[in-house]
């Protein structure tokens, strides 16, 4: 399957660089279940299932090593998406122990992106073979809406998926694929597997719980940043970085004051709120895109206005944060009048139901 996407001159602030992580449905497979009968008739032809000891004891590691492959026995852990943003590569990542919430978010943000710039695609590796079937099924799975020539390629004409997969880019005419680490090596990278592989994210997912997940989402974001290299290196373009960290300034230790100064009105200086948006945009772009707010959304928000606790005067500020950065982020494009009043009147409702 190929597409007529230009891969050296498409605007490269319209490809959506992307990756996923999955891991087994489940830790550890149990006989006389209805998953149990069906991975055995499913591998039932795989060279391990032709060996004369292949037991239950067999069947159970076979699951534990292959389940991640396939959407029936395994499911979605994480999705991080990419996109260049003044010169640097911006990263989110999606991650839940919901699979249905992780794809309603995923699917929901990739709809509104594809409106939001028609000349959109996603580029990956192996994604029209993989990653886009997986979420597919998954979705279907779970319920989930899908986005149609993107996530859903059923009755897509070949030309107009809207999909750069490097694996073809790689390969041209032959039919030997080369995973991302090969492409990396060969391409003077850096390694994204540094910490885990593949091969590991079900074990770290099950048994290391959320910072397990943690460690996956880094894995999968350290995934799409190479991505992201391969292809400039096809390009012929200077590597992209992500965004550099604004270190906090330190806080010095004030003199004590003395009894005439105490009495006196502290001396304080007016912060705007919109100044810190670009520093805290992450929680505020997840908000907006996903239009509604989590427990830890709200924790961030805490924290970025500065309080103990969210009181109903904040809440113009955050509508004033949000709104500002839905219509001027270069995420997303530059809207008409209409558009804008339409995203002020939801990050409103959204915000006053807190």
């Amino acid at each position: 399957m190929s597409s007529d996407i230009d891969y050296r001159n498409h605007p490269i602030e319209s490809i959506l660089f992307f990756d996923i992580e999955t891991v087994r449905k489940v830790e550890e497979l149990q006989e006389n279940t209805p998953l149990y009968d069906s991975f055995i008739y499913k591998m039932r032809y795989a060279e391990e299932a032709q060996r004369k000891d292949f037991n239950s004891y067999n069947v159970k590691a076979l699951y534990a090593e292959k389940a991640a492959l396939y959407p029936e026995f395994g499911k979605v852990a994480c999705i991080t998406v990419g996109k260049v943003v003044d010169g640097y590569l911006t990263l989110y990542t999606f991650k839940d122990e919901d699979e249905k919430t992780l794809l309603g978010r995923f699917n929901s943000a990739l709809s509104k992106w594809m409106v939001d710039d028609p000349n959109l695609v996603v580029c990956g590796v192996n994604i029209k073979f993989f990653d886009l079937r997986f979420i597919f099924l998954r979705s279907v799975i779970n319920r989930v809406p899908t986005t149609k020539g993107v996530t859903d390629l059923t009755g897509i004409k070949p030309w107009l998926v809207k999909a750069l997969d490097l694996t073809d880019l790689f390969k041209q005419s032959s039919s030997f694929n080369s995973p991302l680490v090969c492409m990396a090596e060969a391409m003077g990278l850096p390694s994204p597997k540094s910490d885990i592989d593949g091969s590991q994210v079900s074990d770290v997912y099950y048994k290391e719980g959320k910072e397990g997940l943690e460690r996956i989402a880094r894995y999968c974001e350290l995934d799409v940043l190479t991505t992201a290299n391969v292809l400039r290196v096809f390009r012929d373009e200077p590597l992209l970085e992500t965004p550099p960290i604004k270190k906090k300034k330190a806080i010095k230790e004030q003199p004590k004051k003395s009894a005439k100064e105490k009495q006196e009105p502290a001396k304080t200086e007016e912060v705007n709120p919109l100044d810190t948006a670009e520093d805290n945009s992450l929680v505020l772009k997840r908000i907006f895109v996903n239009n509604e707010i989590t427990k830890e959304d709200k924790k961030e928000l805490v924290s970025l206005i500065g309080k103990k606790r969210l009181y109903k005067k904040d809440k113009p500020i955050l509508i004033d944060m949000i709104h500002s950065l839905s219509v001027n982020s270069d995420m997303f494009s530059k809207d008409s009048q209409k558009i804008i009043d339409e995203k002020l009147k939801a990050v409103e409702s959204l915000i006053n139901n807190l």
